[in-house]
């Protein structure tokens, strides 16, 4: 399982991943909060 994050490509990709998995909720919650809940869909 290790072996696949010797790839450069996969670490960036995992840690892409981590990131887009921190800020995209953060995000939405802030939309909902400021009742702009319809940017969310042309997102």
């Amino acid at each position: 399982m290790f072996e696949i994050l010797q790839y450069g490509f996969m670490q960036r990709a995992l840690a892409a991943g981590m990131i887009v998995g921190v800020l995209c909720p953060l995000i939405g919650i802030f939309i909902v909060l400021r009742r702009m809940s319809l940017i969310g869909d042309s997102l």
